[in-house]
């Protein structure tokens, strides 16, 4: 459950998401994965943030921790999704 301390980090680093600043995106959501370690759904944005920000070693990370460990199967199918993508990138690269 979410304090509103945890919702104004989230809120943050999705609207710097929306506005393409993945980098901030990224701090932002960090922060709030550490608040709360079980928000799948900030995990997977950080996740996006890496990956659109090109930290791809990063986003592998996040990506490989939803695929493990998150109770909602489709957050795990969007995780696997994206590694693949990665991998196909590192092999194209």
């Amino acid at each position: 459950m979410h304090n509103s301390r945890i919702d104004h980090v989230i809120d943050l680093g999705m609207t710097a998401y929306r506005s393409h600043l993945y980098e901030a995106a990224a701090e932002r959501l960090q922060k709030a994965v550490e608040l709360d370690p079980d928000d799948w759904n900030a995990r997977l944005f950080l996740g996006m943030s890496y990956l659109r920000g090109e930290k791809y070693i990063k986003a592998h990370s996040v990506f490989l921790s939803i695929g493990r460990q998150c109770p909602n199967h489709d957050l795990q199918d969007t995780a696997r999704g994206a590694l693949e993508l990665i991998e196909h990138r590192s092999v194209k690269d």
